[in-house]
């Protein structure tokens, strides 16, 4: 599981190669490509100093990755209907851990970085004009191309990426199933438990 959620959060963070984002885009899918080519150039200009500069690497996920995630919708559907059973303050543990666990894995991704690609696809409007869905293929070198969807709902006047799937896999759905045994395991201060041990260096 560990190696599938690295490969998740590692697309979002550097696979992308693509032309300038048009003025004219739908403003969701404008956002992703502005904030994966913000990345893709900082690491393609700056390789050697991402690689071995770990603050580095925290200032560009906190510029480039943190403001366009929507931790709060994440941590909901990640933790599923035992969201509910949890209290307000457990909710807000649960957002804080699963945030900085996300971040954590974006951070280590970036030294990874090997000149991937991927090519978004024309946008297509949904139903819901407060939901977004913006389509690409990961483009590999020694392989077929891979599907990917990053999802977006609008969080006031902003857009955020709530969740990231990649050839059919949901970021947000692989871990409610590790989150969900941990909770009928332990309970939710079971997760949050779990949560922060592994934040801070734990297994």
């Amino acid at each position: 599981m560990k190696q599938l959620m690295t490969s998740l959060l590692s697309a979002f963070l550097f696979c992308l190669n693509t032309v300038t984002v048009a003025d004219d885009m739908h403003p969701a899918q404008q956002r992703v490509e502005q904030s994966v080519n913000s990345i893709f150039n900082t690491l393609k200009e700056e390789r050697e100093k991402v690689q071995q500069d770990p603050a580095y690497q925290d200032q560009i996920v906190a510029k480039y990755v943190t403001p366009y995630l929507d931790f709060e919708g994440m941590s909901k559907l990640a933790v599923g209907k035992n969201w509910r059973k949890a209290t307000e303050q457990q909710q807000q543990q649960l957002v804080q851990e699963f945030k900085t666990l996300l971040l954590n894995t974006y951070t280590k991704s970036l030294a990874e970085y090997s000149d991937q690609s991927i090519q978004f696809k024309p946008f297509r409007a949904g139903d819901r004009k407060d939901r977004a869905n913006v389509f690409a293929d990961i483009l590999q070198t020694n392989g077929p191309s891979i599907p990917m969807q990053f999802r977006l709902r609008l969080v006031r006047s902003e857009w955020l990426v709530y969740d990231i799937t990649i050839d059919g896999i949901s970021l947000v759905t692989t871990y409610r199933t590790s989150f969900t045994t941990e909770i009928n395991r332990s309970g939710v201060e079971g997760l949050i438990a779990s949560l922060a041990k592994k934040n801070s260096g734990g297994s």
